[in-house]
């Protein structure tokens, strides 16, 4: 949806303005699924999942094609019909598959690469670059409603908490987030767009900057990267940071016993983990003190799968998630392959709530590379090293190993990759925070060796085992 102001040329500030108005209206379902039973929520799926098919036919071709033996009247039982949308294969077609004409995949990476904060793209849309976790980024295009859409599934549980768990309480004060350093990241762009008020430190700065400023700010909510959240309660143990949050927020990590352990021995907060992604926002929530995490079911569908693409049982470990995002009709998203393992829980919500629970995301938190420089330790956030290799066009996979000084990365590529580039972009950013005379190499690979279960660990730090 194109927006509609009164203004020929909108200012970036009229664009958002007019979206922090919009964004209430966006999903009017969002309270009232909170009260509908399985049966009501699944022909909600249906409704929505035929309006999405119905609108991707008709103004994609690749859908268009990709849809021609799947019937015209969509619902849930259908799904399976659908062939399985991967990362590569939305890429390779991404100018054929968004809904928003006359888009190269030219104009979106030079859009990105001048961003240096929020911007609207084409049409009122949002472009947004995935970490680039498993090589070159996806690219993620939301419409008007879409990117409105998103903001309804962050706080939607706040409202009730105290209902059902009087002792849950949503502080108000200061908040800041550890995370992203790029405006092309979702958290960030979201909240430039519809103002949250909360101050966005970069992962990627100093260590001692970012105690610095928390301790200036003493937010009363803290969100970010789990792996961060483990070195800022070591840094409040050595008595360096001195905050007190009430409320932690980990996302876009999995939040490891370990850490969640350590946050609760340092501060005692109330812990909202959110499960986020580029694709579809948050896709699962916290609820208090209730294990694991609600599926938004009203806005996504979520497809628990192994290798085969078999659905798994309740309680079983799924290899792989097939993700239908239901309200962005910009890029649509049917049946679009994540490697987020979940295992979905057999008991149902102790709230009644229609949606499923999930267990906390399995896997590991990226190792955070330790630099030891004289009599400092220097801590260097992965993020660091994705954001240079994913703005590198022609990798597909990469693994990045800890040295002494610096790192050795190992990729796929598709086509010739500027090295000398590569390492210019990694190299001023490890000065930038402490590292002495930096050495960064890259080597290009036929392969890269996984682990046993075929996971591709991308980031190795020093004493890990080392499978060059």
């Amino acid at each position: 949806m194109n927006p509609r102001l009164n203004a020929p040329d909108p200012t970036y500030d009229e664009l958002r303005i007019a979206h922090q108005a919009h964004a209430p209206n966006t999903v009017p379902f969002v309270n009232q699924a909170l009260s509908w039973d399985r049966q009501t929520l699944e022909a909600h799926q249906s409704i929505l999942l035929n309006q999405l098919t119905q609108y991707a036919r008709l103004h994609s071709s690749y859908w268009r094609d990709r849809l021609a033996n799947v019937p015209n009247e969509v619902t849930i039982e259908h799904l399976r019909d659908i062939p399985i949308l991967t990362k590569r294969e939305m890429m390779a077609h991404w100018p054929e598959l968004i809904t928003i004409p006359d888009v190269t995949l030219d104009e979106a990476y030079e859009h990105l690469h001048n961003l240096t904060e929020d911007g609207y793209f084409k049409d009122g849309c949002h472009l947004i670059a995935s970490g680039g976790s498993s090589g070159e980024p996806a690219l993620f295009l939301y419409g008007w409603d879409g990117w409105a859409g998103c903001t309804r599934a962050i706080g939607r549980y706040m409202p009730h908490l105290s209902q059902h768990y009087p002792d849950w309480k949503n502080p108000t004060g200061p908040s800041a987030n550890v995370g992203a350093d790029r405006a092309s990241h979702m958290t960030i762009a979201m909240a430039t767009t519809f103002g949250y008020g909360q101050k966005q430190i970069p992962v990627t700065l100093p260590l001692d900057q970012i105690v610095s400023q928390l301790n200036e700010l003493q937010p009363v909510r803290l969100s970010g990267y789990p792996s961060m959240m483990l070195l800022l309660t070591e840094e409040a143990a050595a008595g360096r940071l001195q905050i007190a949050p009430k409320v932690i927020q980990p996302s876009s990590e999995p939040l490891t016993t370990e850490i969640r352990t350590a946050i609760m021995q340092t501060w005692q907060p109330n812990i909202m983990n959110i499960w986020g992604c580029s694709e579809a926002c948050a896709v699962g929530n916290s609820f208090g003190p209730e294990p694991g995490m609600y599926l938004n079911e009203d806005l996504v569908i979520v497809e628990a799968v192994n290798d085969d693409n078999q659905p798994v049982s309740p309680g079983e470990m799924a290899d792989k998630v097939l993700l239908t995002n239901l309200f962005n009709m910009a890029q649509p998203l049917i049946r679009y392959e994540l490697t987020d393992r979940i295992s979905v829980m057999r008991d149902p919500s102790p709230v009644g709530f229609p949606f499923r629970r999930i267990h906390d995301i399995e896997g590991r938190t990226d190792d955070v590379f330790l630099y030891q420089q004289q009599s400092s330790t220097i801590p260097v956030h992965p993020i660091l090293f994705r954001g240079p290799i994913a703005k590198t066009l022609g990798i597909l996979e990469f693994q990045v190993f800890q040295t002494h000084h610096g790192v050795d990365i190992h990729y796929l590529a598709e086509r010739p990759v500027d090295e000398p580039d590569l390492i210019r972009r990694l190299t001023e950013p490890l000065k930038q925070v402490g590292i002495q005379n930096p050495v960064v190499e890259c080597a290009h690979k036929l392969s890269l060796k996984r682990g046993g279960v075929g996971k591709l660990r991308r980031f190795h730090s020093l004493g890990a085992p080392d499978v060059r």
